[in-house]
C-alpha cells in the first residue's frame, strides 16, 4: 500500500538548509569518519583482530549498499522529507548502541544500520534538494514571464 499523494510545500529555506547540511556531517562524518578515528582504540580495547576491525568496515558497507538500493521505494512510501528525518535518526540510533555496547554482534549490527540510514539520508537530501532547486527556478521563471 502507498502513502497518499500529497504536495506538501518545502521547509522554511533556513530550516532546509540546515537539514540538507546536517544529513552527509551525521552520516559521513560522524557515522564513518569518526569511527576511522576511534578504531584502533576500539580495536585495542575490545581485543579485535586486524580481520574483525576489517569486519565492522564491510558490514557498514554492505549497510550503504542496501541503503542505496532500497532508498528509492523508501522515498515513495514515506516521502523525501521523512527518508531524511528517520535515516538520520537511524545514524544516531547507531552511534548510541556503539557506545553503550561493546558486543560484537551489536556493535557489527550498529555499523550496519549507520551504513543504511546514511546512504538512504544520501539519497533523500539529494533528491530533496534538487526539488527545492528546481521548485526555486519555476518561481524566478514564473516571475520573469512577461504576459504575452
Amino acid at each position: 500500500m502507498h502513502a497518499p499523494e500529497r504536495r506538501l510545500p518545502y521547509a522554511h529555506p533556513a530550516r532546509l538548509i540546515l537539514m540538507l547540511s546536517l544529513t552527509p556531517t551525521v552520516g559521513l562524518g560522524i557515522g564513518r569518519f569518526a569511527y576511522a578515528l576511534v578504531l584502533p582504540d576500539m580495536r585495542d580495547t575490545l581485543g579485535w583482530s586486524y580481520s574483525t576491525a576489517g569486519f565492522m568496515n564491510t558490514i557498514n558497507a554492505v549497510g550503504y549498499l542496501a541503503g542505496a538500493l532500497i532508498a528509492s521505494r523508501l522515498i515513495k512510501r514515506f516521502g523525501l522529507s521523512a527518508a531524511v528525518r528517520w535515516a538520520t535518526l537511524a545514524c544516531v540510533a547507531s552511534l548510541a548502541l556503539c557506545a553503550l555496547s561493546g558486543n560484537f554482534a551489536v556493535l557489527s549490527f550498529a555499523r550496519l544500520l549507520v551504513g543504511l540510514g546514511a546512504a538512504i539520508a544520501f539519497v533523500a537530501s539529494g533528491a530533496l534538494a534538487a526539488g527545492a532547486a528546481l521548485s526555486g527556478f519555476q518561481k524566478k521563471l514564473a516571475r520573469e514571464r512577461v504576459p504575452a
